[in-house]
């Protein structure tokens, strides 16, 4: 618990860090490259804070269709979006969940809620499948899903 309340506090600051960065300097064209920089870090640092979420979501999803546990990190993930919400902040994430040298099963939308005390999903949405290659088909209890 303590550590999840250290977790919520950093991204919490790091929010409050870049959007202030951000609004102070949006008139300055040098800043706008560094920006960039520091919302690429800013999206990684987020990744990695949720990774152990999304882990557990993509798993409960995958688990009737591959007979191994999927891969994910901040490598396959890009965040969509951070909305304010009442309580907290909704963070919006597109997820690659792959098998072996980063083979792409399908594309998923997160939604996830991050409060001052908890992490939790809030939307899992399987966008699309990807064909899984032959060599690893040994992996595939049923692909794609139906509907």
């Amino acid at each position: 618990m303590k550590k999840r309340f250290i977790i919520l506090s950093f991204i919490t600051v790091m929010l409050v860090v870049v959007i202030s960065a951000f609004v102070a300097k949006t008139n300055q064209k040098s800043t706008v490259v560094q920006l960039t920089n520091n919302c690429d870090t800013r999206d990684t640092v987020i990744e990695t804070l949720l990774s152990s979420e999304i882990q557990k979501d993509v798993d409960a999803y995958y688990k009737p269709y591959f007979n191994t546990q999927l891969n994910t990190s901040p490598v396959s993930m890009s965040v969509l979006g951070i909305e304010r919400a009442p309580s907290g902040y909704d963070v919006t994430l597109q997820v690659l969940p792959y098998l072996g040298a980063h083979n792409a099963v399908g594309e998923d939308k997160i939604t996830i809620n991050v409060t001052t005390d908890s992490i939790r999903t809030k939307e899992f949405k399987h966008v699309r499948s990807s064909n899984v290659p032959e060599w690893l088909k040994q992996y595939v209890i049923k692909w794609p899903p139906e509907g």
